[in-house]
C-alpha cells in the first residue's frame, strides 16, 4: 500500500514546475514526512528540478533492487526448496534494476511523463514478488519487501 502510495508521490513529482519542488511535492504526497526523508537525504535535492528529483528517487530504487537481490541469493543458500519462486523473483528484480530504471531514466530526461510507467512496473513486480511466496509459511525476501513498501 504504502509502495503505490510512493508510485503515486513520484507521478505528482513529474507535474511540478515551480518553488521548492522538494516541499511542494512532498505535500502532494499522503506521506509527507516519508517523502521529504528520501528527497532531502541527498543535499543536492533542495535545488533539484523535477527531472532531477525523478533521478534521484529512481536511483534509491535501483539501490533498493540490489539490495534484495543479495537478499535473494542469500535465501537460495538458506532455503534451497524455495527456489522457483526465488527464481522468479530474482527475474523480476533483474528486470527492475535493468530494464525498467534504463526506461525511467531515458523517459525522465526526454519527457518525464512517459517515466510514469516504468516507475509503476517497479512497484507491480516487487508486489508479484511477494505474492509468490503466498503459500508459503516464511518469506524469504519478505523483510526487503517491506523495506521496499516502507519507501514507496
Amino acid at each position: 500500500m504504502i509502495k503505490m502510495m510512493m508510485m503515486m508521490m513520484i507521478a505528482m513529482m513529474i507535474g511540478v514546475v515551480v518553488g521548492d519542488f522538494v516541499d511542494k511535492t512532498c505535500k502532494q504526497t499522503p506521506h509527507y514526512t516519508l517523502c521529504l526523508s528520501l528527497l532531502r537525504s541527498d543535499p543536492s535535492s533542495s535545488t533539484a528540478n523535477t527531472a532531477g528529483l525523478s533521478l534521484f528517487l529512481v536511483d534509491k530504487i535501483k539501490a533498493l533492487g540490489i539490495t534484495t537481490l543479495r537478499h535473494i541469493d542469500r535465501a537460495y543458500e538458506m532455503k534451497p526448496m524455495l527456489k522457483r519462486p526465488l527464481d522468479k523473483c530474482n527475474s523480476r528484480y533483474k528486470r527492475i534494476v535493468g530494464e525498467y530504471v534504463k526506461t525511467a531514466i531515458t523517459a525522465i530526461k526526454g519527457n518525464p511523463k512517459f517515466a510514469e510507467g516504468a516507475i509503476a512496473s517497479f512497484s507491480i513486480e516487487a508486489s508479484l514478488c511477494e505474492e509468490g511466496f503466498a503459500k508459503e509459511l516464511i518469506k524469504p525476501v519478505h523483510e526487503e519487501g517491506q523495506i521496499w513498501a516502507r519507501s514507496f
